[in-house]
């Protein structure tokens, strides 16, 4: 709504969720936004700098022909972590 004439809107309503209001349920939770624009227009920033991505480093696995890869007597799931952090991943939480 245009509260004060001036052209610009001042107050908008929003909802999201779902709100208890009796016998008809009415979906959505009601956001309030003020508008904090000033009455007159304001320069747009020029940036200064553009950032560049990070590159990654890539990990080479070990070529192994046994599958017990850590050497421990078992082919289990400790073996797989190792191959998958070889390979970049994230090993999973046990």
């Amino acid at each position: 709504a245009d509260l004060d004439k001036d052209g610009r809107l001042d107050v908008v309503l929003g909802n999201e969720g779902l709100i208890a209001g009796g016998p008809t349920d009415i979906a959505g939770n009601i956001t309030v936004y003020l508008s904090t624009l000033p009455d007159i227009g304001t320069a747009t920033p020029t940036p200064t700098a553009t950032a560049s991505p990070t590159p990654t480093p890539t990990r080479t696995p070990i070529e192994s022909q046994d599958p017990d890869i850590n050497r421990d007597g078992f082919r289990d799931a400790k073996d797989l972590i190792i191959l998958l952090e070889q390979q970049g991943n994230q090993s999973p939480n046990p």
